[in-house]
């Protein structure tokens, strides 16, 4: 009875393994050579031809690098001494970036060059997004139990309201329209309704949720650092698990960026190559096997191209 109860459950676990198993596709895929060795953390552009990366070595400079021919050409500047986290381009006018030690980057039309500053609380900030030319949010803290939200009122980085009492590290932000908002951390989902002056928030936890995407107005995406992945179809007012991470019968996998092109096609990359696509909104994934073994850090993707960026300086270029 014991041997036949083991064969039972061996038989289920390789049953499962087997419906869990994900085809394997190919992409055109291209690595763009450049001069950048520092680990890049996120990567944004508005057209094919002008490209903008942000990474850098904390406690040793800050790296923002644009590119204006698709990236057979670079600018390098050295910002700051702290690793810059993450860019949001609002249009080819105004670009706002946070990163370590409170570091908040801008640029708007009145502006030659970007301008540097930091943020009051100098708390290590992971992403910036904004609604319009005068209101965002940042978002970031530390030690996975500090958790601080800003909220700017200018484009300069003027600050109107600061939430600094949050016990969860919060990791990403994105917006379905100009008034409804959300944001991800570690075991934590916040949403706002009124445009970032109060949070609210969900009742899941279970992972480091740590990148959010709305690529419409209903339809929006979560990833957990350990594998999870949640959808809402009503603009963030609700969230469904899709997938459950780090399962007992399925291998870890290390999420760090998803992006959808519209709302069912969309992409997961993540550490030692992982790179991941969807055309069914999460249903099922194909797994992207000609990239290298390298952690990916971010993904962008915008009119059926793609760009992705990791570890020492890797940017790579695919086509949707």
């Amino acid at each position: 009875m014991k041997t036949q109860l083991i064969a039972f459950c061996l038989l289920s676990i390789l049953c499962v393994y087997s419906s869990c198993k994900k085809e394997k596709i190919e992409l055109l895929i291209t690595e763009i050579n450049t001069p950048l060795l520092s680990d890049l953390q996120d990567v944004s552009f508005l057209d094919e031809d002008t490209i903008y990366v942000v990474g850098g070595q904390n406690f040793s400079h800050g790296l923002l690098s644009k590119s204006y021919d698709g990236g057979t050409s670079w600018i390098i500047d050295t910002v700051s001494n702290h690793t810059l986290n993450d860019i949001y381009q609002l249009n080819h006018s105004f670009f706002y970036t946070v990163g370590f030690n409170g570091t908040f980057i801008y640029k708007t039309p009145s502006l030659v060059f970007p301008l540097f500053t930091f943020l009051q609380e100098q708390e290590p900030m992971y992403a910036v997004h904004f609604m319009n030319a005068q209101e965002g949010i940042a978002v970031g803290g530390g030690s996975f139990n500090r958790g601080i939200i800003y909220r700017f009122n200018s484009a300069s980085g003027s600050i109107d309201t600061v939430f600094s009492d949050w016990i969860h590290e919060f990791s990403d932000v994105d917006f379905s329209d100009p008034l409804h908002g959300t944001i991800v951390g570690y075991g934590i989902i916040l949403e706002t309704t009124d445009g970032g002056y109060t949070w609210t928030p969900h009742p899941i936890e279970g992972d480091f949720f740590n990148a959010i995407h709305f690529p419409t107005a209903q339809v929006g995406y979560i990833t957990g650092l350990f594998g999870t992945i949640l959808k809402t179809t009503d603009g963030g007012s609700s969230w469904k698990k899709i997938r459950k991470g780090s399962a007992v019968t399925r291998p870890k996998q290390k999420f760090k960026d998803i992006r959808f092109s519209d709302e069912t096609n969309g992409y997961i990359v993540g550490d030692e190559g992982l790179f991941w696509k969807t055309n069914d909104g999460g249903k099922t994934w194909q797994v992207v096997e000609n990239i290298p073994n390298t952690d990916l850090q971010s993904i962008f993707i915008k009119d059926q191209i793609g760009f992705i960026v990791g570890e020492q300086g890797k940017i790579f270029k695919f086509v949707d």
